[in-house]
């Protein structure tokens, strides 16, 4: 066990040995660091949070020509991040990779630079997230998904495995295959958010008017506004609009 004099370690928290925690590190309340995980400089971690073996917290990002200007990663509380996991540091000085709360990594995935995940998250084994990644909330991306750089996956997406995402993910609809494809809406997972029927109901409609009767995504976007009022329609509309790579249909 090798644990910086320049560490802070919560009230709580057990450092298994062969453990490396390296200056600047701060870890919260009630941890648990597993045999050999590494949380390297610039590495912030809340409360509760499970780092398991041979897990990298805080590796440079994977880039070239990268100055070693100081970054960092950020982790909320009462996430789990299982073995071999690796997540790097933002590639811009002062920037952070970040994780929101009651995230789950699993096994040998990766969490490139710049990345910021939302609360709620699970990403399975071997899926690689690249750089500039952002992912909504409750969004679940199963093994060995492939994705672009800079796309943003929405809230409560959920990713089949082995799919190819070139471009955004819109929240709340299932997206299959290679190529990629959206299939229906995330029905469980919006019961399971505690979403009414009325509101599943107008998602449902939303599907229909975005991807099945062939309209222009503008022309979409006026029907849905001018149709529905629910926060999460609106929720939809805000992702369209702000969608910089396209959204996959």
């Amino acid at each position: 066990m090798s644990i910086s004099s320049n560490a802070i370690i919560g009230e709580g928290s057990e450092v298994s040995p062969l453990a490396i925690i390296e200056d600047g590190v701060k870890v919260g309340k009630n941890c648990k660091i597993l045999p050999f995980a590494m949380l390297l400089g610039g590495v912030e971690i809340g409360d509760n949070v499970e780092v398991g073996n041979y897990a990298v917290i805080g590796g440079d990002p994977q880039v070239k020509g990268w100055k070693k200007v100081p970054s960092y990663v950020k982790i909320g509380n009462d996430c789990v991040i299982r073995e071999y996991v690796t997540i790097n540091r933002a590639r811009e000085e002062g920037k952070s990779t970040v994780l929101g709360n009651n995230c789950f990594i699993m096994a040998y995935a990766h969490i490139a630079h710049d990345c910021i995940l939302a609360d709620d998250v699970v990403v399975v084994n071997y899926t690689a997230v690249p750089g500039h990644i952002e992912i909504g909330r409750k969004a679940f991306i199963s093994g060995y998904v492939g994705m672009h750089q800079y796309i943003k996956i929405g809230e409560l997406a959920m990713i089949s495995g082995l799919s190819r995402i070139p471009q955004d993910v819109l929240p709340f609809f299932i997206y299959e295959g290679n190529p990629v494809s959206v299939r229906t809406i995330n029905k469980v997972g919006l019961e399971r958010d505690g979403k009414s029927k009325e509101v599943i109901k107008e998602i449902k409609e939303a599907f229909k008017i975005i991807f099945k009767k062939n309209l222009l995504l503008d022309d979409a976007m006026k029907e849905l506004e001018t149709n529905f009022k629910s926060p999460e329609i609106k929720t939809i509309i805000d992702f369209c609009k702000s969608s910089t790579r396209g959204i996959v249909r």
